[in-house]
């Protein structure tokens, strides 16, 4: 079933190089938004994302599909048993006005209703991911 892309995009008072660093490390994203990720970080690299939701461990897995340093990080994740689930692209754009633009883009295969579901689930996610984000970079602040 076709779906429009999940898209979302938001402007952080940082420079590029600083947001890359926070984003693509090996430690993923631990200090703001994850609970035990782990990053290759290098194109064909494993990822392992780890987070304790209201005391429910939530584990997935991916592969960096693309890496170009502070510009884009490409990923496959959200893995079942026939293959990734989505193809997700971070990219990152020097602001005209100072900071950084962050633009997320999110492929969800949709297969059957149930998995719509998953496909809401992560566009909630990634406008948190984006919130946090800027939060931690600007103001040093975990929520």
């Amino acid at each position: 079933m076709r779906v429009p892309p999940i898209k979302a995009t938001i402007k952080i008072d940082k420079e590029v190089k600083d947001v890359w660093k926070v984003i693509f490390n090996e430690n993923g994203w631990d200090s703001w938004f994850t609970d035990g990720m782990k990053v290759e970080l290098f194109e064909g690299g494993k990822i392992f994302f780890r987070w304790v939701i209201e005391g429910e461990e939530v584990i997935d897995r991916g592969i960096n599909i693309a890496v170009v340093e502070n510009r884009l990080w490409e990923f496959e994740w959200n893995e079942y048993e026939d293959g990734y689930r989505s193809r997700t692209a971070i990219k990152l754009h020097e602001a005209y006005d100072r900071g950084t633009w962050v633009e997320i883009e999110d492929r969800v295969i949709v297969l059957k209703e149930k998995d719509f579901e998953i496909a809401f689930s992560c566009a909630v996610g990634w406008g948190e991911f984006l919130t946090r984000l800027k939060l931690w970079l600007e103001r040093g602040i975990r929520v």
